[in-house]
């Protein structure tokens, strides 16, 4: 029970908020737009989201990957360097020219081999032969015989291994950063002793080019790298950078490349994943010569990686604020669609709070949709609630009449009995007969009868309309109607003429009450036609939704100044007419919930036209 209590009283804060009262008070077209733009942004951002965070990660792990391939393939590249600089070395330090190292090279026999050897090979700057002291007995070139070279780490007493690899060191008589590779001279005299080293200079600015080389070709398939060589403390100690400058000249020898943690990275380089500068993806290779401890690291900028995945977020953004324009396009259009029906409505519903009196043009349908069902049931609406209006009054003047037909039936009836049957006995007493006496009693009579005839109207007209509907032929009550008129017009030169062949639709109606109207209209026609007038009655509908009937006559017309008023109590158009028999026509007419409505010029005749619900079920004949 206390959750539930514990929810409602939740709820209750949230509509109390001003949050939530501002929502509730927005508008229907801009809840539309707001809907429209959360459709199309939020599930948007969420997948973008996830589908670029995914292709970013999986992105960079494949560059990373690609990156220590690449790094291994230049490790081997310099290891493949170093050992042919090296194997050059053993196999020159094992040749039997040296044997004139022991005499002192007399003849320079050696001197001129080691010349030959490195005409051919640019990266070989010079190859000397050092005795045991350190002094240079042999070279590729002459300014190198009787220096000094016994503080080269390579001469040192810890130098001792076959092919030992020093350097990078910057050397002044090469003018550059060289590679010291010394191999032990051999004494064949007798085996075992050594005559002294061959220390083979190489130029360091080799690798450089080689992993340049590598680079190049990586940017042909625009994929932009640098590639350096790292010591054993993580300083630069050569390489290229991005656009081809020297690495150890560039921003990147800023950096200290440690690696920092032994975890190993993508496909087991051996880095952790924190090991680099932020904004970078590195490969990294150790080579094969371990005493070195140097590293190859290929380089890629994480935003030059990352650049097809910031070309597809650029689409995609284009292409969803396409969809962000079309969507709230569109949801303005949807908004006014809904809206100018809704619109229509409260102009339509403050006319009738202002003007209730006032009747309105029913509300054009513009679809089948809520909307337009919404507007067909306000169109409806309309109609009844100015029907109620008009039989409410129309009750209000009945009644009224009624009343007055009562009061005048109660206390003029009386009177005009005895004023009547004084006035036969008076004609049917025979002495006092005259000429004159006789045309006043036959006035008085006339004149009597007249009166009794608006009461007998007004209690009609006032008296309750029990009603039997039933699904009712028009056709039927037109014919019966025309036959019953047809001995009197005839009388007087008139003809009727009766349509029945169009629509056959039955309507829900009292066949009386439909007659005694049939008949009220026959009878108006045939006391203001002349001779060889002309009344016509025919059937109408409406495909189906309402039945009805036309009585025209080819007569004088109403004025104008009664048409709008021909259906109100005692207003007629011809003299001598109570202005009751087409009142009492309205109020059948509207308590079947129907309606009628005349057409009339002067001099062009007058039509009356019927409508009545048609009966649930149809019978054609």
């Amino acid at each position: 029970m206390l959750p539930a209590v514990d929810n409602a009283r939740s709820l209750d804060r949230l509509r109390r908020s001003p949050w939530w009262r501002a929502w509730v008070d927005l508008s229907l077209r801009a809840k539309l737009r707001l809907f429209a733009l959360a459709l199309v942004t939020v599930p948007g951002g969420v997948f973008a989201l996830m589908a670029f965070s995914s292709t970013r990660a999986a992105l960079e792990r494949e560059v990373e990957i690609q990156l220590h391939q690449t790094a291994e393939q230049g490790a081997q590249a310099v290891d493949s360097v170093l050992e042919r600089a090296r194997s050059d070395a053993r196999s020159w330090a094992s040749q039997d020219v040296m044997r004139d190292l022991v005499v002192g090279d007399l003849d320079k026999r050696v001197s001129r081999f080691l010349q030959t050897v490195v005409e051919n090979k640019p990266s070989y700057l010079a190859v000397l032969c050092a005795d045991q002291e350190g002094s240079v007995i042999a070279a590729s070139s002459g300014d190198w015989i009787g220096r000094d070279v016994g503080t080269w780490n390579v001469m040192m007493p810890r130098a001792t291994s076959d092919g030992e690899i020093a350097g990078p060191v910057a050397h002044a008589d090469f003018e550059r950063e060289v590679l010291q590779i010394g191999v032990a001279i051999a004494n064949p005299d007798p085996p075992g002793r050594r005559i002294g080293r061959l220390i083979l200079v190489y130029d360091w600015g080799g690798l450089r080019r080689l992993l340049d080389g590598i680079r190049i070709k990586l940017e042909d398939l625009d994929k932009h790298v640098a590639a350096i060589i790292v010591g054993r403390t993580g300083v630069v100690i050569g390489g290229v950078s991005f656009d081809g400058v020297p690495a150890r000249e560039s921003s990147l020898a800023a950096g200290r490349w440690v690696d920092e943690t032994s975890a190993a990275g993508p496909a087991g380089d051996g880095r952790g994943a924190e090991a680099w500068p932020a904004g970078l993806l590195v490969g990294a290779a150790r080579i094969a010569e371990a005493d070195l401890g140097w590293r190859v690291l290929f380089i890629e900028r994480t935003a030059d990686a990352l650049a097809p995945v910031r070309s597809v977020r650029t689409r995609w953004i284009i292409i969803m604020g396409g969809i962000l324009v079309v969507g709230l396009v569109v949801a303005t259009l949807l908004a006014r669609q809904v809206m100018r029906p809704l619109d229509e409505m409260m102009r339509a519903t403050s006319q009738i709070a202002s003007h209730p009196d006032r009747s309105l043009p029913l509300l054009p349908v513009r679809s089948r949709n809520e909307v337009g069902q919404l507007t067909e049931s306000f169109n409806t609406m309309t109609t009844e609630l100015k029907r109620s209006q008009e039989e409410t009054l129309s009750a209000a003047k009945f009644a009224f009449a009624g009343e007055l037909a009562a009061m005048v039936a109660h206390e003029v009836r009386t009177p005009l009995s005895v004023l009547r049957s004084s006035a036969q006995m008076l004609v049917d007493h025979e002495s006092h007969r005259t000429a004159s006496n006789a045309e006043l009693v036959e006035t008085i009579v006339a004149e009597v009868d007249r009166v009794e005839q608006v009461v007998t109207g007004l209690i009609q007209l006032a008296r309750p309309l029990p009603q039997s509907p039933e699904p009712t032929r028009l056709a039927d009550v037109l014919s019966r109607a025309a036959e019953f008129a047809a001995a009197h017009a005839e009388k007087h030169g008139i003809s009727i003429e009766c349509d029945t062949a169009g629509p056959r639709d039955h309507a829900s109606c009292d066949p009386e009450q439909m007659y005694q109207v049939v008949l009220n209209l026959l009878v108006n026609a045939l006391q203001v036609l002349p001779r060889g007038g002309r009344i016509r009655l025919r059937t109408v509908g409406l495909g189906g939704e309402m039945a009805g009937f036309e009585v025209a006559d080819d007569g004088p017309g109403l004025p104008p100044d009664i048409r709008d008023r021909i259906f109100h109590p005692f207003v007629t158009g011809r003299d001598g007419g109570t202005g009751l028999g087409l009142a009492f026509v309205d109020r059948v007419v509207k308590a079947h919930r129907g309606n009628v409505s005349v057409r009339s010029e002067p001099g062009r005749g007058t039509v009356f036209t019927v409508w009545l619900p048609v009966a649930s079920s149809r019978v054609v004949s």
